[in-house]
């Protein structure tokens, strides 16, 4: 297996602290924009979350909650070649940590927002290509695989929104509930909110209410790509108390 770290390129520090869930004073509204450089080309990163953008961001999260279609005007990362010219654009969640590989195989975007932002971790190769979406947050449904077969039948008309987001691991079933909306979805949102537990990922991840979630070190979360075989099947960073955690490139199905 090959480990392949890179280092820091750009960060925003949004805050830290230690319960799960926090009360914000204001909506997060920053417009931000990092750059990343690999061996011939480099990557920008712009988002802007002001109130420009707050409609289109409605707009996404009340239908897909999907910010990779063209439909995104707020966030986006631009590939340039070694003249400077553009060579794509393409949509994207919003970010605040921005890195490629020292191998240049890979891009890698982190993110501590939460506010519009259904992905806080993306990774994609050389080209553009997105081999890893994954949302992170404080806590989940942890259910033991009885408990998740009574769910089952309900969780069809939401399995759509949930496809990439439930998982087994350590003998339970995972549910990463937090696409479902609580209007919509009222009795299921009921019913695995009440077998909420801490990540399994890092049991230091920590959010507020709208904001922000802290689930990597902010100052250095010292990522690296995990591979076997020369495939990519895991990204190891440091949680906000400095401990090695991976997010797997793709979760067992339960």
């Amino acid at each position: 297996m090959g480990h392949r770290v890179f280092g820091v390129l750009a960060a925003l520090v949004i805050g830290a602290g230690s319960s799960v869930a926090r009360a914000d004073a204001v909506g997060y509204s920053r417009v931000i924009d990092l750059e990343a450089k690999g061996d011939t080309y480099v990557v920008r990163h712009h988002h802007d979350w002001s109130g420009k953008t707050r409609e289109a961001r409605d707009r996404m999260m009340a239908t897909s909650r999907d910010p990779f279609t063209a439909d995104n005007t707020y966030a986006s990362l631009t590939w340039l070649g070694r003249s400077g010219g553009v060579v794509r654009t393409l949509p994207s969640p919003a970010l605040n940590w921005l890195g490629v590989t020292a191998d240049s195989k890979y891009v890698v975007g982190l993110s501590s927002i939460k506010l519009d932002n259904p992905y806080q971790l993306v990774v994609y190769d050389r080209d553009g290509g997105l081999l890893l979406k994954r949302h992170i947050g404080a806590t989940v449904a942890c259910l033991t695989p009885e408990q998740f077969g009574l769910l089952r039948g309900s969780l069809a008309p939401a399995l759509d929104l949930l496809q990439d987001r439930i998982w087994r691991g350590d003998g339970r079933v995972y549910v990463d509930y937090d696409s479902l909306s609580p209007r919509k979805h009222a009795a299921l949102w009921s019913a695995l909110q009440r077998h909420d537990c801490r990540s399994p990922f890092s049991a230091a991840i920590s959010e507020s209410v709208t904001n922000s979630v802290h689930w990597y070190d902010e100052k250095d979360p010292a990522p690296a790509v995990l591979e076997e075989g020369g495939v990519p099947t895991g990204v190891r960073l440091r949680d906000p108390e400095g401990r090695p955690f991976t997010v797997p490139f793709r979760l067992e199905a339960p």
